[in-house]
């Protein structure tokens, strides 16, 4: 029996016939999940079930079966699955919360974007580890909320807590924690929040008071939105706050011509208008804009200019890193590890099921390497520098032979079959040297104390 069964048996046994108050699952679960809810090992009643993304659990330890079978119920009657979006969920092979118990309500709540789908033009994979964490992270917001009422035994208040969990037609709280951004090929991603130093000078001219001019010069923290190559932000329009736009290719920035200020009420207006351009740099982005504002209003005429540089920094741009791997035969390599990283860092190790590298890097230098059992890649790795979006020279997955080795007495020596190259050493650490023209079955006599073999693909 293993440990966790061990330890399962052993918290059935402390139950006796009481009741489990209180099953919480997270998503790292994955390979034990059939265990954590099987009948053998939990009580005849449980009293609050919180699944945080479960997988299906079918894997190689169990059969498939439901999650909580008819012989569990639980006192608040519901299993709340906390999950991401369904093209997120699919992703990850998270399985659908299910019971064998037909009185056993689900209540699903969704937390993310569900616009957010995993395809090759539009879908980073980060963003989905974003998702699934939120998922996580929820659940545990939830199951601290309910079982704080449920321990006081007041269920119908435990219940509300559900309820207010999915106010928003089973969806989490419409504040989205992870942002889906269509990747372009043209365009950085800048979205996040920045620290804004802006200076220059404004000058106000009204007809018959004369003109005053004063410098602009201040800092404040400001976020970021990004839809696609247009990037978005809240600014003050002398007073009132405004969003701003500008278009992203490469990373060059264009602020097209709008509105410079919010005319009053009763005022009338001739031009009006700010407009400017910009760098994404390494480390940080500067925008240049100038705004125009002519016209008249309680008898009055005025022309309004200003000229500012607005300087961000405190974060990086990030920008995709994509490639493809193509296979010297056999199927197509869909599902493979990636593992890059600054230079001088421990590289970050992202699965991709999809076939496709698409990962987010900032400005460095990265080395670019991918694993899977089976295979081998060339090239090996790849050391690049990202100054912006970057493709990948192709990988080229090669399946590796298979390797195997058997020996059987014959005569006063042995018959060694193999698949792949024989290799002999005269001790187990080696070295081992390649038996030149070696062919199976290789025919050995005792004529050394000692002799190893070995074969290699």
């Amino acid at each position: 029996m293993s440990k966790l069964q061990s330890y399962l048996a052993e918290r059935r046994s402390h139950l006796g016939n009481g009741n489990l108050h209180f099953l919480a699952s997270s998503a790292a679960a994955a390979p034990f999940e059939a265990w954590l809810y099987d009948s053998d090992y939990l009580p005849a009643q449980v009293g609050v079930v919180i699944l945080a993304q479960p997988f299906l659990p079918e894997h190689p330890f169990r059969p498939a079966r439901p999650i909580l079978d008819a012989s569990v119920e639980a006192r608040l009657y519901t299993v709340i699955g906390v999950r991401m979006p369904d093209p997120q969920r699919a992703y990850f092979d998270a399985g659908p919360s299910r019971t064998a118990n037909p009185n056993m309500a689900i209540h699903l709540i969704q937390v993310g974007d569900p616009r957010c789908v995993p395809n090759e033009d539009n879908w980073i994979y980060s963003q989905t580890w974003c998702q699934h964490a939120a998922t996580v992270g929820w659940s545990e917001d939830l199951a601290v909320e309910v079982f704080r009422e449920y321990v006081t035994h007041d269920l119908a208040a435990a219940e509300r807590r559900v309820q207010e969990f999915m106010a928003n037609n089973g969806n989490a709280r419409p504040d989205q924690l992870c942002e889906c951004i269509d990747l372009k090929p043209d365009c950085p991603i800048l979205q996040g929040t920045w620290t804004a130093h802006e200076e220059g000078s404004l000058t106000i001219c009204i007809t018959g008071l004369g003109c005053e001019t004063d410098p602009i010069d201040g800092t404040l923290s400001k976020a970021l939105a990004q839809s696609g190559c247009e990037i978005t932000w809240i600014d003050d329009a002398m007073g009132v706050s405004v969003t701003r736009r500008a278009t992203l290719v490469g990373n060059a920035i264009t602020i097209p011509p709008q509105d410079f200020v919010i005319p009053q009420p009763g005022t009338t207006m001739q031009e009006n208008a700010v407009s400017g351009t910009g760098t994404v740099y390494a480390d940080r982005i500067v925008m240049n804009a100038q705004g125009v504002a002519r016209g008249s209003g309680q008898g009055l005429t005025f022309n309004i200019n200003a000229s500012t540089t607005t300087t961000w920094t405190g974060n990086k741009p990030k920008y995709a890193l994509r490639g493809i791997v193509t296979v010297t035969s056999g199927p197509a390599l869909n599902a493979f590890d990636v593992l890059y990283g600054l230079e001088g860092t421990i590289p970050l190790r992202l699965r991709m099921n999809n076939g496709r590298i698409a990962v987010e890097a900032t400005p460095g230098r990265y080395t670019v390497r991918l694993e899977q059992t089976g295979y081998t890649f060339s090239p090996a790795s790849q050391t690049l520098d990202v100054q912006g979006n970057t493709e990948l020279v192709p990988f080229v997955a090669t399946p590796n032979q298979a390797t195997g080795i058997t020996a059987q007495r014959q005569g006063n020596g042995l018959a060694i079959h193999f698949v792949g190259k024989l290799e002999s050493a005269d001790s187990i650490e080696g070295p081992y040297n390649v038996i030149s023209n070696s062919s199976s079955p290789f025919s050995v006599t005792f004529e050394k104390e000692k002799q190893f073999y070995r074969v290699s693909p």
